[in-house]
């Protein structure tokens, strides 16, 4: 119930956008295209309470294109088009079916956003932003065995969500500014995907790859930046934190033969949750 109310939320917060006084963006300069890209570093946790958990180090690069102007419909002040993608390696560790390590991950994201200045003073400017959002989480483990025997498969995790965030940004003289973000994920949707044929074997086999269905669940995430302006632009960097907590999956159905026995099994992907604490540093021009 509590992910269908804020999912409610986001359309509610177009409307209010356009209720908010004009006066608030009063005299905004048209800011035109802006750029920024950059490489981050982050620990990223993966939890299934009482069933696995997985961590690793992750390296990757965002990138983001911006566009500011006064005569953007609905009174949106700025529309941001951002992507990024890492990469690392993650350890296994599952009280059941034993040990994994090196096991190879990625993720992707790309995001919508249009945002509206709240408040833009002489030295701070509050802006709210919500959009849309499409998240992958790619897990290889195929062709590896855990220290208990058992096979591994890959694993493939997609969100989609919208994000609805505040932004804060302080000037603070000498061309350096504190910005900071504080964003709540409505969850709209997942599909996961285990690909349980890659860890079929002689005396053991699945029918059929899974997939199941994702329908409840929420984000958060948390950014602190430090900006410099510089002669071309300016350096960003700072601290962030990402956490996604998702609900237990529908069923999905297949069949598995077990020493020639064959039997109709049911799978879900369990409640889980993952974060991640990482830092990152961009250029903007």
């Amino acid at each position: 119930m509590r992910t269908l109310t804020f999912k409610a939320i986001v359309p509610m917060l177009f409307i209010l956008q356009l209720m908010l006084p004009f006066s608030a963006r009063a005299g905004l300069p048209l800011g035109g295209f802006g750029f920024e890209a950059g490489p981050h570093m982050s620990w990223f946790s993966y939890d299934e309470p009482g069933v696995m958990e997985e961590s690793g180090l992750m390296y990757g690069v965002s990138g983001a294109c911006s566009y500011r102007a006064d005569n953007l419909p609905a009174g949106i002040d700025m529309l941001r088009l951002e992507a990024m993608i890492a990469r690392g390696e993650v350890d296994y560790s599952s009280s059941g079916s034993g040990d994994l390590s090196g096991i190879d991950e990625r993720m992707y994201e790309i995001r919508l956003l249009a945002s509206r200045d709240i408040f833009k003073g002489l030295r701070s400017t509050l802006s709210w932003y919500t959009g849309i959002a499409y998240r992958r989480l790619d897990d290889s483990s195929g062709g590896m065995v855990s220290t208990r025997g058992y096979c591994g498969y890959d694993r493939h995790s997609n969100y989609w969500y919208s994000p609805i965030g505040m932004e804060l940004v302080a000037r603070q003289g000498a061309g350096w500014s504190i910005g900071g973000t504080l964003e709540y994920d409505a969850f709209w949707g997942g599909k996961q995907v285990s690909d349980l044929t890659d860890a079929n074997n002689a005396s053991y086999t699945y029918s059929a790859d899974l997939e199941n269905s994702q329908s409840s669940g929420y984000g958060w995430r948390a950014a602190l930046m430090f900006r410099q302006e510089l002669g071309f632009g300016a350096m960003s960097f700072g601290p962030f934190f990402r956490y996604w907590n998702i609900d237990r999956s529908d069923v999905d159905t297949i069949v598995v033969t077990e020493n020639g026995v064959q039997r109709v099994t049911g799978f879900v992907e369990p409640d889980n949750n993952s974060s991640e604490y990482g830092m990152a540093v961009s250029i903007s021009f």
